[in-house]
Parts: C-alpha cells; structure tokens; sequence
C-alpha cells in the first residue's frame, strides 16, 4: 500500500474527493456521509508531508521530505503548503459544521469530526488493514450488551436515526459550499494536464531497471512471497477469515486477537525488510520525476502563475486557521 506525498498525483483525490461529494438520489443520507468522510480523509492524506515516493506500479518507497517541483512552485506562489492550506480548510469547515449541528439541537463537538490536518498515526508498510480487524473487535465488544458500563445512551440511540444523518450530511454540505479549497481549481488543472507525464514517468526505464532490482531482493528474501502483493495479498486473506470466524461468532474475541496479532508482527518484519529493498527504487523514482516536473513547469510556469494571481484574496478569510508566515 502506498502513502501519498503532497505532489502531483495526489491531486488526483482532490478531483475524485469532488466527485465523491456529489450526491445522488438513489443513495440514503448515511451513504453520503460516508462518502463525504472518505472524501476528506482522501484529501487530507494526499496532503501528507510524511509520505512515500510516488509511481503507479504499486511499490512503496522510502520517507522523502522535501517536495518536488511542482508542489513547491505552487507552495511559493500560494505563500502556504497544500498541507497549511488544506488544514485551515478543514478547520474552518470544522467550525461551521459544529456549529450547524449544535444549532440543531445535537450534542456535537470538534471529537465527532476527523483531525483537520494529515494524521500523526503511524501506517504500516502495508497498510492499516490488520488494525482495522482489531478495532472492529474492540467496537463489538464495547456494544456487548454483558457490559452495563457501556450500554447505549438515549441520545446515542437518537445518533443512529435518519434525522441526525440527514442534519450531519447537510451541515457537512453547507461548510463546504461555504468554505472552498482555494488550491483546488490549480491542482485539478495539474492533475489533467500531467496525465501524460505520469504515464512518461512510469514507463521511463531508468524506474523500470530500479523496480526489477527491488523485486529481486524481496523475492531473495527467504520468504516464500516473490512479490511485495503476493504477500501483502496472502496475509490480509488469513486476517480477513479470522474477522468472519469472529463476526460469525466461531470464536471469541480474545481468541480473534490472539490470532491477529502474529499476523501483524509478521507483516511488520516483512515490511520493513521490503522498505530496505526499495530505498534505490525510491530515490530513482524522485530523480526522475522531478526531471519530468522541472520540464512541465518550464512549458507551463506562465499558466500556473495566472491561475494562482488570486490566491491572497481568496486565502484572506483563511488567515486565522493558517500559520503566521515570517520575513525571510
């Protein structure tokens, strides 16, 4: 599973998180909430400082922590990175929609929303799958009824109706109408515009010659795996009958858990030897895209300066939610 850094391609999500957002008759309110939630979240974490290196192959890199050209052209012109402009975003919308449930009459705060900014939490090699099967554990167990301690409140219940869905999905409508991402216009026009250059830097073979080496070492590795989704693919199949002999009510939840747990420590061990393998892979990967970036924005420089000639007066009602900027 790859991680996104603030770069090109994560703009992708931007245009499916406007897309995502679009509501459609057929679909219940709680539906759409869902997908408002999948939206942000998608954003949010494109927008991660903390990330991989980026190809459409499917092999995970290494942490690079400087942006490449692209994201930093637009990071000079904005004033902000994606990441500050995106979190005040988000923390404006976050307090609109407080107040819009609040006005409604329910018991709502910012601890019913997601975190504003990229998560803090670590995230595997391999994605956080195994850890979602231990969480839906520990949230079955808290809705045991053999536990009166954490028995459902009325207004808990009153959560669970079709009203509060309906209030929750307009109020996160209304922030969002109210609260645009003033960089979205300019990286969706990135995003379409370097569809080609995507598809040049996948293909280029200097990241072609990389990725074989990388594939060569983990499957090296004594694992009986030969590719990094072979295992990936293997372990999360076990976790995932495990969580239905657990649902099913086969086993107990302690018995769930003690099983999960090995699993995720193999995945652990495993991943970390193929981020050893992928380090040379990483650093081709960003060579070469930048070299492909720093083409684009020589042809396209002009273009991206007047679409962005806006940006102050459409960041002004942001000023408060956006990090004090100083001279030099």
């Amino acid at each position: 599973m790859r991680i996104l850094r603030p770069t090109v391609l994560a703009l992708m999500f931007l245009v499916a998180a406007a897309s995502a957002c679009t509501a459609t008759p057929e679909k219940s309110n709680a539906e759409k909430l869902d997908e408002e939630l999948v939206a942000f979240t998608n954003t949010t974490e494109s927008s991660a400082n903390s990330a991989y290196a980026l190809d459409s192959g499917g092999d995970p890199g290494i942490e690079l922590p400087d942006e490449l050209p692209i994201a930093a052209a637009v990071t000079e012109i904005a004033g902000y990175t994606e990441i500050d402009v995106t979190t005040a975003v988000n923390n404006a919308r976050f307090d609109s929609i407080v107040t819009c449930m609040t006005t409604q009459g329910w018991e709502f705060g910012y601890a019913d929303l997601p975190e504003a900014g990229p998560s803090t939490e670590p995230i595997s090699y391999f994605g956080n799958q195994i850890q979602y099967y231990l969480d839906q554990i520990d949230v079955v167990g808290a809705d045991s009824k053999d536990n009166p301690s954490i028995q459902e409140t009325e207004s808990d219940q009153s959560r669970d109706s079709i009203e509060f869905d309906q209030d929750q999905f307009e109020c996160w409508v209304q922030a969002e109408n109210e609260f645009p991402n003033p960089l979205e216009p300019l990286w969706a026009w990135i995003a379409e515009e370097t569809t080609d250059l995507n598809t040049r830097v996948t293909q280029d073979n200097r990241i072609a010659a990389a990725r074989e080496v990388s594939s060569a070492c983990f499957a090296a590795s004594g694992y009986e795996f030969t590719t990094v989704e072979a295992a990936g693919n293997h372990f999360n199949e076990l976790a995932d009958q495990i969580s239905v002999r657990f649902t099913s009510g086969v086993i107990t939840g302690d018995a769930a858990r003690s099983e999960l747990l090995p699993i995720s420590d193999q995945l652990d061990e495993l991943g970390r030897y193929a981020l050893a393998c992928d380090i040379e892979l990483a650093a081709v990967q960003e060579k070469v895209r930048a070299e492909y970036e720093e083409a684009f924005l020589s042809a396209n420089g002009t273009r991206i300066a007047l679409l962005a000639a806006d940006y102050s007066e459409l960041l002004t009602m942001y000023l408060e939610f956006l990090p004090a900027q100083t001279d030099g």
